[in-house]
């Protein structure tokens, strides 16, 4: 699996040629290890050995300078990540803090123009309180809007992301192949059928069978099978149509046959090879043999044969008849 970053909504994973880099958490450190949990704000992250945080959530300062201009970066013993961004939807969002007064009237406070705040006079409604400078002890640099609520920001539920057009072409393209695979499945049946029944391999009256879904094989199997049920492998009887069945099938895929042998009792491939094999075993030159040497390339290596002879003596053996 690819090397990705355990931070909330980060997604930079290793890639090749990236200066992206990627460390572990501190597993043997548990002071360490509860400071970069508490940077990352997780709740329910557990680290495991394979967890990494990548290089974008740490400064500058956090790495050692290293000699030699080598971009190779080592993190400093005392380091903890604190460069986190807020996605786009938190960013919308007021923050809300908890009070302890009580909601009679919620009131909305905006932080004054002085302040380099540009805000529009139609966004700000009629029971709303600018504050002065005095009211402020340091200066913001973004709006702030402070709500009273007992909602925190960690329990706010952000929308799912919606479709993009990348994946509906993604699902568009995975079945226009699935039609081209159907689509080529039953052509490749069509042909095998024309060349069976162009090499006379096949009757019509099977070719009818197969078309029809193997409708009267499936009887005939079902019957088999009833007939063979508790006896063992060498015990088994086949019926010329469960035969030929075999012959077919294991000829158009021997992987096929080995499937369909695991759940069916089907004959043993050594018995087909028997079924479908003829040699001359008379004594003699054996025409296969010499067809064989004739189909061998002329380059290769001549063939020797070689006469034995047995010596034959004048002898007298005593014989007690």
């Amino acid at each position: 699996m690819p090397t990705t970053c355990s931070a909330h909504r980060c997604t930079n994973r290793a890639k090749s040629g990236s200066n992206i880099h990627f460390f572990r958490f501190p597993l043997n450190d548990a002071e360490k290890l509860q400071l970069w949990l508490k940077a990352i704000g997780r709740k329910g992250f557990v680290p495991n050995a394979g967890s990494r945080l990548c290089s974008d959530h740490f400064k500058r300062s956090d790495f050692y300078e290293n000699p030699g201009g080598s971009y190779k970066l080592t993190l400093k013993t005392d380091a903890i990540p604190s460069v986190f961004q807020l996605s786009v939807h938190s960013t919308l969002l007021p923050t809300k803090l908890f009070s302890s007064e009580p909601q009679e009237k919620k009131k909305k406070y905006v932080l004054s123009e002085d302040l380099a705040i540009n805000l529009s006079t139609k966004c700000v409604p009629a029971d709303v309180e600018i504050l002065n400078d005095s009211c402020l002890s340091t200066p913001a640099k973004s709006p702030l809007i402070i709500t009273p609520s007992k909602r925190s920001f960690n329990q706010l539920t952000l929308p799912s992301p919606k479709r993009t057009p990348t994946r509906y072409k993604r699902k568009i393209k995975l079945l226009q192949q699935k039609v081209r695979r159907q689509n080529k499945t039953i052509k490749t049946l069509k042909d095998f059928l024309k060349n069976v029944r162009n090499q006379g391999m096949l009757s019509a009256e099977y070719e009818d069978i197969m078309l029809d879904k193997f409708g009267g094989m499936s009887a005939e199997i079902f019957k088999h099978e009833l007939k063979n049920i508790g006896r063992k492998p060498k015990g088994r009887r086949y019926s010329t149509d469960i035969k030929e069945f075999a012959l077919t099938l294991h000829y158009y895929s021997p992987k096929a046959y080995a499937f369909c042998r695991s759940i069916l009792s089907l004959p043993h491939v050594s018995a087909i090879r028997n079924w479908t094999s003829s040699v001359n075993g008379e004594p003699g030159f054996l025409q296969e043999v010499l067809t064989c040497l004739e189909q061998l390339p002329k380059d290769d290596k001549d063939c020797n044969l070689v006469f034995d002879a047995m010596a034959i003596k004048k002898q007298i053996i005593w014989d007690k008849k």
